[in-house]
């Protein structure tokens, strides 16, 4: 259901509440709808901002993108649409809320994931994906914060996507121009891309762009790190400079940094494509260790830089 209504319908008819999570031109609040007493995430884009940022980026993405893609997904791993309805300044969007949190907060909270545990949660993050990729979909901004858990409790724990607002459909190899997303999952071909247009030559970047991002996703979950740190960041990312030779990863498997190595491979041509990576040997390992020891200084303050740089979301224009 979709509908044009006046601010006072929204206020009789949901009771908006404490704010989950923001970006660029939105932000995502708790919100009750009266006549059912349901929980939903309410995104609340504001129209203005929206347009600005349109007119920045350069962007083919229209103000109900995100809404209309949304409605198109059924997939388990993937946040529920119920409604959007729109105001003169506001569109709303009304998703599933899920109580666990974000998985940037929960790796915060409790460092990284022991080997077993990332790998049910990750295979759930790439199952997800594969959805998306065989519907031609690119979400461009997969991050730990735009992964929902359905639960605090590890054990019981699924993920779910959410935050369509850059995704992409029917896309071929490298239909996506626009410089968006956040600097810490940007894979080298986006940040390539950008330069590219800047100096009036042709680019483009496409699914692979998400192979990157989860890669990054799952160094994080496996080490509680970052892999590149805030100074030179888009060199490091063009030039792979990340690195397994920190106590993070000593007791982590060699499948699972070749897993990693190959998902952020410089050359998207060289990167695993999302049924390869559901194919890779890590999956179908034995369970490992459940407990990893990270408690030395160094963990504790780079864990601090994790949530400082890549839980900020950040869009500073790359420039040469």
């Amino acid at each position: 259901v979709q509908r044009l209504v006046t601010e006072e319908w929204v206020t009789t008819n949901w009771d908006i509440r404490t704010v989950l999570g923001s970006g660029n031109f939105s932000e995502v609040r708790l919100g009750v709808q009266v006549a059912s007493s349901q929980k939903y995430a309410v995104k609340v884009i504001d129209k203005k901002r929206f347009h600005q940022f349109q007119n920045k980026r350069e962007s083919q993405l229209s103000l109900q993108s995100e809404a209309e893609m949304i409605m198109r997904l059924n997939n388990p791993g993937i946040i529920k649409f119920h409604e959007w309805f729109e105001t003169r300044d506001k569109l709303f969007i009304a998703m599933e809320f899920v109580e666990g949190g974000d998985l940037l907060q929960f790796i915060l909270d409790h460092q990284a994931f022991s080997e077993t545990t990332a790998r049910r949660i990750f295979r759930e993050i790439v199952e997800a994906v594969r959805y998306l990729h065989d519907k031609n979909v690119v979400h461009r901004d997969l991050k730990p914060e735009n992964i929902l858990l359905t639960s605090k409790v590890v054990e019981t724990m699924h993920p779910k996507l959410a935050d369509f607002g850059l995704a992409r459909m029917n896309m071929k190899t490298k239909d996506c121009k626009t410089f968006c997303g956040t600097p810490h999952y940007f894979a080298p071909e986006v940040i390539h891309t950008f330069r590219e247009r800047d100096a009036g030559q042709p680019g483009g970047y496409g699914k692979q762009a998400d192979m990157w991002s989860l890669g990054v996703i799952l160094y994080i979950m496996l080490s509680g790190i970052p892999p590149f740190e805030e100074d030179g960041l888009y060199e490091q990312i063009i030039d792979g400079r990340y690195e397994f030779d920190v106590s993070e990863w000593d007791q982590v498997s060699p499948e699972a940094k070749e897993l990693v190595r190959q998902l952020m491979c410089v050359d998207p041509k060289g990167r695993l494509t999302i049924h390869q990576t559901l194919a890779h040997k890590w999956f179908t390992l034995e369970e490992g260790p459940e407990v990893l020891e990270r408690e030395d200084p160094l963990a504790k303050r780079r864990r601090t830089d994790c949530g400082e740089f890549i839980g900020a979301d950040l869009l500073t224009p790359v420039r040469s």
